[in-house]
């Protein structure tokens, strides 16, 4: 590849691996992710790297338990995929609320401050399939923790490819909700999030998912409320215990109460609490249908 490329010139590399050795070539940090649009950010050498049509970054399908997503998929593609809609309805509520229809799961991860696809992409635990070249310049994909991903984007020249989310069967209810819905309460957060699985026999939580995107914009995992709906079910008093939980995490990873809100009641806990209501409400009308 030629390394004599001039400022601000857009370099279209025919592969993945031609991809990867721009990067390594020309450093890491800002790439583009682009199908038609102008986003995304340069590179320290100043050159736009288009990977909008690398088929490794596109689709969303299922495979092997696990719903993966390239990330060149945009927002107002996401929120048509009806494997989405059944399996992850909090991304695609995510989805449908960005300003930017055109953006892409992939520019998220390099927008700041982050918008609120990722902060429900670190509730429910995704992984990144991050590319790189080895020492011989093959390319070596990997799946790696979310938190992790996040960390060797801004330290090493490679390439995120597509999320995977573990695929739930049945009575699965998902919801997203923004602060903006309750435009009463004034919060330290943003929006909530909660993704979980009904056991049809018992209408027990078999698994459950979680978060926060705080006013800072950063997303915050609530394990604790998310061990206390598994412990004690579905009754108004433990998704009442729940949403507590999760404003005395809050509290306790920012240090800092939320502010007055205009009626007596806790802002976050009741953001939590909607959250739950309408996650739990899905889900029994799949168990229902």
């Amino acid at each position: 590849m030629d390394k004599r490329l001039a400022r601000g010139q857009r370099v279209r590399p025919d592969s993945l691996l031609a991809a990867l050795q721009f990067l390594k070539e020309h450093g890491g940090g800002m790439y583009m992710h682009e199908r038609g649009v102008t986003a995304g950010g340069l590179t320290p050498a100043g050159q736009w790297l288009d990977t909008g049509h690398l088929h490794e970054l596109m689709g969303v399908h299922l495979f092997r338990g696990k719903l993966v997503i390239g990330l060149n998929m945009r927002h107002a593609e996401l929120v048509h995929a009806s494997l989405l809609r059944k399996q992850v309805l909090c991304l695609v509520e995510s989805c449908e609320v960005s300003e930017h229809q055109s953006s892409s799961l992939g520019q998220d991860l390099h927008v700041h401050p982050w918008p609120d696809t990722v902060a429900v992409l670190a509730t429910l635990a995704a992984e990144v399939e991050m590319a790189r070249l080895t020492d011989h310049d093959h390319v070596q994909r990997d799946w790696v923790p979310w938190d992790e991903a996040l960390l060797t984007l801004q330290q090493e020249p490679q390439l995120p490819l597509a999320v995977r989310i573990d695929a739930w069967s049945g009575a699965v209810g998902s919801a997203y909700v923004p602060i903006s819905e309750l435009p009463a309460l004034t919060s330290t957060v943003d929006a909530a999030v909660v993704h979980l699985h009904l056991r049809e026999d018992t209408q027990m939580v078999g698994a459950v998912h979680m978060g926060l995107m705080t006013a800072a914009r950063l997303p915050l995992r609530l394990s604790a409320a998310e061990a206390a709906l598994q412990s004690h079910g579905l009754q108004p008093d433990s998704l009442h215990r729940s949403a507590d939980i999760a404003q005395a995490e809050l509290t306790q990873h920012l240090q800092n109460l939320d502010a007055p809100p205009p009626y007596s009641i806790n802002p976050t806990a009741h953001l939590i609490r909607v959250a739950l209501d309408r996650a739990v409400a899905r889900a029994r009308a799949a168990i229902a249908s």
